[in-house]
């Protein structure tokens, strides 16, 4: 089989929260969790071919008039290639073999596709007190920023080593809610450093904004 660039743009600007079918390839773990009010998240992994060529990339959609009359959301996609899945997690294994066994037969090579949407319940108490409320930044995440528009970039070390650790960790129960939450806002803090530079100053979202060729990314 040739090697082929799977279409990922159609993956990100999809409106189906959901990326669940890799052609010839079912996927080896699916996670679809919602907080109510607050973050819906899904992970797709599929184990890795030679069939078909992904990057790391990003993608940031803000929506603040969603066509179904929706409430305003955030969202975050990702997709991650090289990743690896230890398929003796679900067999609770306490001594993983992973650090001392270079070659682990329960080790798979992943391509792993990630959807974080947030809420404006969830957000606007992030931009409480802050030092510049006018930045577009802040008026992004109160969602008083009035046009849509969405933008993508590679994934930088430290955001792919945060959903590295959100993909892989091992804590169980209350410990592993704990986490997630508290992962989840280190991704969402990073993507959006990552785009935007400083939340604090309009220098970087400004430029996108002010770019006549990034303005045509806005969706209308």
């Amino acid at each position: 089989m040739s090697t082929q660039d799977l279409p990922l743009p159609a993956f990100f600007h999809s409106e189906s929260f959901h990326f669940d079918s890799l052609p010839g390839h079912a996927p080896i773990q699916q996670t679809d969790r919602s907080i109510p009010g607050s973050v819906h998240y899904t992970v797709t992994r599929f184990p890795k071919t030679h069939g078909h060529r992904f990057e790391d990339m990003a993608f940031l959609r803000y929506e603040c008039t969603p066509a179904d009359q929706t409430e305003p959301y955030l969202m975050l996609r990702f997709c991650v290639a090289g990743n690896s899945y230890c398929t003796e997690k679900q067999t609770d294994c306490d001594q993983c073999r992973l650090a001392s066994t270079p070659h682990c037969m329960e080790l798979v090579p992943t391509t792993d596709f990630i959807t974080l949407s947030f809420t404006p319940q969830y957000l606007r108490p992030f931009v409480r007190n802050v030092s510049s409320p006018d930045a577009l930044a802040a008026r992004v995440l109160r969602f008083e920023h009035t046009a849509s528009f969405s933008q993508t970039s590679a994934i930088d070390q430290r955001l792919r080593t945060a959903i590295e650790q959100l993909l892989n960790h091992t804590y169980t129960d209350l410990s592993a809610n704990i986490f997630v939450n508290a992962q989840l806002q280190i991704i969402l803090l990073y993507t959006l450093e990552l785009f935007w530079g400083s939340l604090n100053t309009d220098s970087t979202f400004s430029r996108f904004l002010q770019s006549e060729e990034e303005r045509g990314k806005i969706i209308k």
